[in-house]
Formats: structure tokens, C-alpha cells, sequence
């Protein structure tokens, strides 16, 4: 839980002054999916949650409406659990690139149901494709860390066990 903050907070500060045409990777969403397939969707639900609650402190957004979004997405990575190999670099990068638009799109319905005015479409729909963009190539690093993280969780819960 400790990373989620971390990369909570690196994404509310040092990531907003290095955007990308606007958009910026959202480590915790990424974060989040990769846990969801490595550690299964009941880990991930708590990932998505305190993910979420973090980024909802750390913004001017409506409360709750990151870890709605977040819980959503990782409800959809879930849909992969056990039928797929879950270690799989490019399953991580699918399931980035659509829980991406999911959360951007929950994001997007609940500022606007909130009162907030959003930008043209086309401006909208550049921002998601960016954000997809960037999450994919933040997701990378993400996954091996993750990975890492998983197998010595794995290996430790061996030696409980025996």
C-alpha cells in the first residue's frame, strides 16, 4: 500500500508539470490493473480503492470518483482471472489500454454530472488517446516492479506455508 501512495503522490505532483498534451500517465491505475491480474481481483479491489481514495485527496475531483472508476476497471481486468496467464506482459498492456478508457470515461461522466463543463469532443477524445498512450508506456516499468513484487510475495508465502 505504501507504493500506491508513492506513486499516488508522484503522479498529483511531479507528473502534472511533465504532461503530454495534456494528459499524464496514471500510475495508480496502472498499478492497479497489473495487481488485479498478478494477485487476483480481490487484492485488486483493495488496491483500487485506496489507489483511488489517494488520487481523490490528492485532486480537486469530487471524492470517490477515482476509486468508483478504479473499482470498475479492476471489476473488468477480473473478467481475465484464470483463464489467462497472469504474468503475461501483453495482457498487462491490453487490459491498461482498456482500463484506461473505462476509467477515463467514468471520470469524464462524473465530472460532468457534477457540474463541471468539459472541452469539445475531438479535444476530449485526444486527451484519452494520450492518456492511453502514456499509461502503456508507464505500465512498463510498473509490471516489472510488480512482478518482482509478486514472485517474492509467492516465494515467502511458500516458506509460511512448509
Amino acid at each position: 500500500m505504501p507504493l500506491l501512495l508513492l506513486l499516488a503522490l508522484t503522479q498529483s505532483t511531479v507528473f502534472t508539470r511533465l504532461h503530454v498534451g495534456g494528459a499524464v500517465p496514471n500510475l495508480v491505475l496502472c498499478a492497479v490493473v497489473v495487481w488485479n491480474l498478478l494477485r487476483g481481483t480481490r487484492e485488486g479491489l483493495v488496491w483500487a480503492f485506496v489507489g483511488g481514495l489517494a488520487l481523490d485527496l490528492l485532486s480537486a475531483g469530487p471524492l470517490g470518483l477515482s476509486s468508483i472508476a478504479l473499482l470498475a476497471v479492476c471489476a473488468l481486468a477480473g473478467l481475465a482471472e484464470g483463464r489467462v496467464q497472469p504474468q503475461s506482459l501483453v495482457l498487462s498492456l491490453v487490459a491498461v489500454t482498456l482500463g484506461t478508457m473505462v476509467f477515463d470515461a467514468i471520470v469524464l461522466l462524473g465530472l460532468v454530472l457534477s457540474g463541471h463543463a468539459l472541452g469539445q469532443l475531438d479535444v476530449v477524445a485526444g486527451l484519452v488517446l494520450a492518456s492511453v498512450l502514456l499509461n502503456v508506456l508507464g505500465m512498463l516499468p510498473l509490471h516489472w516492479l510488480l512482478r518482482r513484487l509478486y514472485l517474492a510475495a509467492e516465494r515467502s508465502e511458500v516458506r509460511l506455508s512448509a
